[in-house]
């Protein structure tokens, strides 16, 4: 699979978890916007901008598995 499409694969995921972890798009906002111990204190804003989509959408499935949602 060529880098281009595997990107744009985990752009799909990681708003797809984004959608499912919160009700209002400003709630996802502001968690893009917090620094975030398992991102090693970065926001996931700025691990995405450091090519590290997968490991974000990685930290928000785990918060989807912790509050329930399936």
């Amino acid at each position: 699979m060529n880098k281009r499409i595997r990107k744009k694969r985990v752009r799909h995921v990681l708003l797809a978890e984004l959608a499912a972890a919160f009700a209002e798009p400003s709630d996802a906002i502001a968690w893009l916007e917090t620094a975030n111990v398992e991102l090693d204190g970065r926001t996931p804003r700025e691990a995405i901008g450091d090519g590290e989509a997968e490991r974000v959408t990685l930290v928000l499935d785990g918060l989807n598995r912790s509050t329930g949602t399936p």
